[in-house]
């Protein structure tokens, strides 16, 4: 699978950049379907989220700590594929980008985004793009990662983390990174039940400094999904941050519990909920 070339341009309200990718070469008519699927890769105490679009395109959010995440992330793709169309960091802590070099080493990758905290300099081999909140991405079949937070500064720290919003037709996936109560409220105060998701990334693990009730109000989602490793020694998911969830009814998944956590919708429901 090649990315031939990559055009920008402005939109959405003329706020957002468009970030707008064309002649996304597919082989086989295997690749097609009409499922998008977001998996919530099992790498302990980190985030990794494969994405898998119907026209078969490839995208990884983070990577989780290390080499964990190489075996889930190869039962997600098929046998034979060493490529991905486009690798994104939330940030630059350890717990999220430590295997992006490995990724890059067994990987072909056309595409590297992050916040402007990443030194392109390391990576002379991939096309690498600085991306912050407003940057659209547009993928197939009406599928749009729309960057709402994060990325605005030099700083690789949770504050800084990028914020998510995933969307097919009128499904949608908020994913969180590493940020904080402070920067919810930003987001709140800019956007709203813009917010309202399906699916969240429960922010940072489930640390209590994320994930506030007021957040929550607007999110309202039916699943909760925490990225976490069995008995870490942080204490995530915390208790305070499982009851601000549970009150707003939302079913949590946990990777330490359920393992790989995967969803798939056709663009108007999530038709298919489960974990591996």
């Amino acid at each position: 699978m090649n990315l031939t070339w990559l055009k920008i341009k402005w939109g959405l309200l003329g706020l957002m950049t468009a970030v707008t990718f064309f002649v996304w070469l597919v082989v086989g008519p295997s690749s097609a379907s009409k499922f998008l699927t977001v998996t919530f890769l099992d790498v302990g105490q980190g985030d990794a989220i494969f994405i898998t679009t119907p026209s078969g395109r490839q995208i990884l959010f983070d990577t989780g700590p290390g080499r964990a995440v190489l075996s889930p992330l190869g039962q997600a793709m098929s046998f034979f594929d060493h490529s991905l169309d486009l690798v994104l960091f939330s940030h630059g802590d350890a717990d999220h980008v430590g295997a992006w070099t490995d990724i890059l080493t067994r990987y072909d990758v056309d595409y590297l985004l992050a916040g402007y905290w990443f030194n392109a300099q390391t990576d002379k081999d991939n096309n690498f793009m600085p991306i912050k909140a407003g940057t659209r991405i547009n993928f197939d079949h009406d599928i749009k990662l729309d960057i709402i937070g994060g990325g605005m500064t030099n700083s690789k720290n949770n504050e800084n983390s990028l914020v998510a919003r995933l969307s097919y037709g009128s499904t949608t996936f908020l994913l969180t990174g590493d940020s904080m109560a402070k920067e919810e409220r930003v987001e709140i105060n800019k956007l709203g039940y813009y917010l309202q998701a399906d699916v969240l990334k429960v922010a940072h693990h489930g640390s209590k400094t994320s994930t506030g009730a007021y957040f929550l109000n607007f999110v309202r989602p039916h699943y909760a999904v925490i990225s976490v490793g069995a008995k870490n020694s942080y204490g995530h998911p915390t208790a305070e941050t499982l009851g601000r969830l549970k009150n707003i009814g939302a079913e949590i998944l946990r990777t330490d519990q359920e393992g790989t956590i995967v969803f798939q919708t056709d663009g108007k429901n999530l038709v298919n909920k489960y974990s591996n």
